[in-house]
């Protein structure tokens, strides 16, 4: 059984939560699966997804399991160890609109482990005294600083993955914003 706490941060409200999260104990953010065995720190902004957040602390070393059961073998952190599993937000476009997928931390707390729950509970602490509840009422989470600036200046808050394009999301999604909706073509 796992346990999440769901965002939207734009980079600069990434670096401010790894930031706070580097004053608390020593930790590495590396990609959760790769194509090499070797842990190593890697940028928020590339891109990859999920990346992982290893608590030096907690565990001392870090490796990834080889996979083979996939058309194309790879390495993976197993989702059992006490790590955090920390999904960065998309920015994109969504009907020509600027976007932003909602993102989280999660955990597994299927093998009990009372320091990663100690962890766990002190980045959501300092998430929900950071970040904004999110604005969107069907939406569940919260929004960095940066992310919520980015918001009311027009930018939609999309949930974890982009929705298509139809009548009823555009219904859903533009009504964030009092701003007169677009002429759009019927595609959907």
């Amino acid at each position: 059984m796992g346990r999440q706490t769901g965002f939207h941060m734009l980079p600069e409200d990434a670096f401010e939560f790894l930031a706070h999260a580097r004053t608390k104990a020593p930790i590495t953010c590396t990609e959760r699966s790769s194509d090499s065995e070797c842990i190593s720190e890697c940028d928020v902004r590339n891109g990859v997804q999920p990346l992982c957040l290893w608590n030096h602390d907690i565990l001392s070393a870090l490796q990834r399991k080889y996979i083979t059961i996939s058309p194309e073998p790879y390495y993976r952190v197993d989702a059992s160890l006490p790590v955090i599993e920390f999904l960065v937000p998309h920015e994109s476009e969504w009907d020509g609109v600027p976007a932003l997928t909602q993102g989280r931390i999660w955990a597994s707390f299927d093998v009990q482990s009372e320091p990663l729950r100690k962890w766990f509970d002190s980045l959501v602490r300092w998430i929900r005294k950071t970040f904004v509840k999110n604005p969107v009422q069907w939406q569940s989470g919260y929004v960095g600083r940066h992310a919520y600036e980015w918001h009311r200046s027009g930018g939609l808050l999309l949930p974890t993955y982009r929705p298509p394009i139809t009548d009823e999301w555009r219904e859903r999604l533009l009504s964030q914003h009092p701003y007169p909706k677009p002429n759009r073509a019927r595609n959907g």
